[in-house]
């Protein structure tokens, strides 16, 4: 009995193994892919970046907001932008109206 269960298993480990290697696999791959993709977009974007700064282009920036007490976070780094000639930042408020019901 102890030898059924010996090799029963031993038949599921390798069962697991094999089923989880491929799935590990699989998961190393989207991984590899995805740091590509991240590393294509952030060359694409400073390299932009870099030819609008060679031909005196402003980077234009879009402030979103719509949460009015988080604003004091970003508004330093706003005036900062606004004071600089290499952007061209702009501010979209949002004003959420909450309806309560009673």
């Amino acid at each position: 009995m102890e030898e059924k269960e010996e090799l029963i298993k031993k038949l599921l480990q390798r069962i697991r193994d094999r089923f989880l290697k491929q799935v590990l696999c699989q998961f190393e791959q989207l991984e590899q892919k995805e740091a590509l993709l991240k590393a294509g977009a952030v060359s694409n974007f400073r390299t932009r970046a870099m030819l609008k700064q060679a031909h005196d282009m402003s980077i234009h920036v879009v402030f979103v907001c719509h949460e009015l007490s988080m604003w004091s976070m970003f508004e330093s780094v706003y005036h900062a932008m606004e004071e600089d000639t290499g952007f061209s930042p702009l501010v979209i408020a949002f004003v959420s109206l909450l309806i309560r019901y009673p």
